[in-house]
């Protein structure tokens, strides 16, 4: 393996069909990404703590895992990944042939920020995982951040950016939003939101509409 091939980043990939597996990574490795398989969440778990291919980092970049599962389904697994303070950084994405708006709110509640659905088109795929990845990068650099109170430009700093710290940190505090005359809030509490308000919506609907933002003024508090 070439000293540069060592540096891209490592994805855990996790469902039951074999063939969505296949199809799956030979897409992701064509991309050069590493690439490590599951069948399930419990299997997904053990990889997840015990892989060689992680390397260094001792853990993936990023999980790509579906819901509907044997053993221990998607949501399950989830959970468990974001309640464990040692792996609850690692960008979570479903792909999933699951539509409903009350799963994806779910979803969004587990702490998993971005949906795929099945089935997706190649550049669809290979663009939401590099966003991620994106998005991951970003937040390690505002972790680095002391200051409580921040404000900013939701065009500069991705509000999955902003989810992300307070569910890595574990924080507890409020993201103020606005854009264009609308206004809401995230609440959290110690990493958990709580509560959610955009416009005249709030919990589910509000949550999914905030994290569809890509423009607007946040200030961001933090206990």
């Amino acid at each position: 393996m070439r000293e540069e091939e060592k540096r891209l980043p490592a994805i855990l990939l996790v469902d039951d069909d074999p063939a969505v597996l296949d199809i799956i990574s030979l897409t992701l490795r064509g991309a050069g990404y590493t690439v490590v398989t599951a069948k399930d969440g419990k299997e997904a778990l053990v990889k997840l703590f015990s892989d060689p291919a992680w390397g260094e980092n001792g853990f993936p970049d990023l999980i790509l895992s579906d819901i509907m599962m044997p053993v221990m389904d998607g949501y399950e697994f989830c959970e468990k990944v974001k309640k464990n303070p040692k792996i609850r950084h690692i960008p979570f994405i479903f792909l999933t042939a699951k539509t409903a708006t009350a799963d994806r709110a779910k979803a969004l509640f587990l702490g998993c920020q971005r949906y795929l659905t099945k089935p997706c088109r190649r550049k669809e795929l290979l663009q939401v995982v590099n966003d991620r990845l994106v998005d991951a990068e970003q937040t390690k650099a505002l972790l680095a951040e002391t200051d409580p109170v921040m404000e900013g430009d939701l065009s500069k700093t991705s509000i999955l950016s902003l989810v992300d710290l307070f569910l890595i940190g574990g924080w507890s505090g409020k993201i103020y939003l606005a854009k264009a005359g609308e206004a809401g809030s995230l609440e959290f509490f110690q990493g958990d939101v709580v509560q959610a308000s955009w416009s005249e919506k709030d919990g589910q609907e509000a949550l999914r509409l905030i994290l569809e933002l890509k423009e607007g003024s946040f200030m961001l508090e933090r206990k």
